[in-house]
């Protein structure tokens, strides 16, 4: 109504478009896109073009167009950014750290903001992988707990719109409760693995 235009959701699916699939694309935020596709900067406080009458709903559609042009232009290169979108989605867990400690306490050394970065990407890293080889328990899992496999097709389901439009590390954060369910359920199926090989190994000696 504002705008006199349908708008299903909001106005700037043009620009995270655009951020993602543009000639200059590197599959994560560009926080000047507008300069290097329109080459005029973007002013955020009143989300206009600088010395620019355009509007936000046609500064939307622009951009939305730009996009879509990159994709039948060069529909490889389209597909062959999906794989860094995946990397900068998913490479990182220290977003939330690396906020707070843009305004550190000057009382707290910089070897513990090191530490703590280092310890939650640890952390991260391990709990991903664990999740990774859960899936050579996907047929077990879908038996035993059904439930699960949605859980599954909405970490995919994540994955693919930010593999459409770009990864962020903080933007993964949302399903790492689902991704850690697959990461206990790892650790629940090897600990009852070796249960089962200690329960058979105590009957052959009886």
């Amino acid at each position: 109504m504002v705008f006199g235009e349908f708008i299903p959701i909001t106005t700037n699916g043009g620009l995270n478009l655009a951020i993602g699939l543009h000639e200059g694309a590197t599959g994560t935020y560009t926080w000047n896109v507008t300069d290097t596709i329109l080459g005029t900067g973007f002013n955020w406080d009143t989300y206009r073009l600088i010395n620019s009458d355009m509007t936000e709903y046609e500064l939307d559609k622009t951009l939305r167009g730009v996009a879509f042009d990159f994709v039948k232009r060069e529909p490889l290169r389209a597909i062959s950014l999906a794989i860094p979108k995946l990397w900068y989605l998913y490479h990182e867990d220290v977003s939330a750290i690396y906020h707070n400690t843009a305004s550190p306490n000057d009382s707290t050394p910089g070897w513990v903001w090191t530490a703590v970065r280092r310890l939650a990407q640890g952390y991260y890293m391990v709990m991903l992988a664990a999740a990774f080889f859960s899936l050579k328990y996907v047929r077990k899992l879908k038996q035993q707990y059904p439930p699960t496999i949605l859980a599954g097709l909405v970490i995919l389901y994540w994955t693919g719109v930010h593999m459409v439009f770009f990864g962020m590390g903080r933007f993964h954060l949302p399903i790492l409760p689902l991704i850690f369910l697959f990461s206990s359920f790892l650790s629940w199926q090897l600990l009852i693995e070796r249960l089962t090989l200690e329960q058979s190994q105590e009957l052959r000696k009886a």
